[in-house]
């Protein structure tokens, strides 16, 4: 169907022709044969069918350029577009949705697998992505994110701008403050534990204390199973111990086990 309206639309089929040249350098020619659609691509001095001669990624790219053209949607939906598409055509065609989007006020929704699709830079951009679990309303990350976090997480997305799709889609994701942890632990984890272990753990570099402790109240907040792995003079850093003060069972812990009144992290770590 998207490809017949590359026929039908001729607005549709110039603009796929032209993002396919500027963006590819690869020329598409609508030919028919027997009655039939048959495009042909050429690249220099050599052309050859996009259906017959050409692998899915480049036929599906196309298919995806022209729904995103096409006139005739206020919402369109697009399940695991990466399918059979290099991460980099699949980001590339996921930003030229953006941009139509916001030219055209519509709205799509993509469901993916891919962890390089998500790569928020701002926590205005944590609204464009939705969590789903059972059992609950879907909601945007952003709403697991207070007010007074909202300029330290956009900082942080923009040291790191892979840190969402770690925490999301990893198996088993494990805050930690920085690089040397990253090397440190994946180093030890290839000592000690089984390969399917090494394989599914994803060690994200937070950019220190407050950054581990900013996503732990996040990731909490939204339900997420998750490890944090951060050294002990984090104590003397104050977002970590706010957030830790943010847990009631940390600090009855305080109150019945160390005595300490008022039951806060600070007061346990003056001495």
């Amino acid at each position: 169907v998207e490809l017949y309206a590359l026929r039908e639309q001729p607005e549709v089929w110039l603009r796929v022709s032209a993002f396919l040249r500027r963006a590819m350098h690869r020329v598409i020619e609508l030919r028919e044969s027997a009655g039939f659609l048959d495009p042909y691509v050429r690249v220099g001095d050599v052309e050859y069918s996009l259906f017959r001669d050409e692998g899915h990624g480049l036929r599906e790219f196309v298919v995806l350029l022209a729904a995103v053209y096409r006139k005739d949607w206020s919402l369109l939906i697009v399940d695991e577009p990466e399918l059979h598409l290099h991460p980099s055509l699949a980001r590339l065609w996921l930003g030229e949705l953006e941009r139509e989007c916001g030219r055209s006020r519509r709205h799509a929704i993509v469901v993916s697998h891919e962890p390089t699709l998500i790569n928020p830079l701002s926590v205005d951009d944590l609204e464009a992505v939705w969590q789903f679990q059972q059992g609950l309303p879907p909601k945007p990350l952003a709403s697991y994110v207070e007010d007074d976090q909202r300029n330290r997480v956009t900082a942080s997305l923009l040291q790191n701008p892979r840190l969402v799709s770690q925490l999301v889609f990893s198996p088993r994701p494990v805050l930690v403050e920085g690089v040397l942890d990253v090397a440190a632990l994946n180093t030890s984890l290839r000592r000690t534990q089984p390969q399917e272990v090494v394989a599914q753990t994803d060690l994200i570099d937070c950019g220190g204390n407050g950054g581990v402790a900013l996503w732990f109240s996040i990731a909490t907040r939204a339900g997420l199973d998750f490890k944090a792995v951060g050294d002990l003079d984090g104590l003397l850093d104050s977002h970590v111990q706010r957030t830790l003060d943010d847990f009631p069972a940390i600090t009855e812990r305080y109150r019945t086990e160390c005595f300490i009144e008022p039951p806060k992290t600070s007061t346990v770590v003056r001495p």
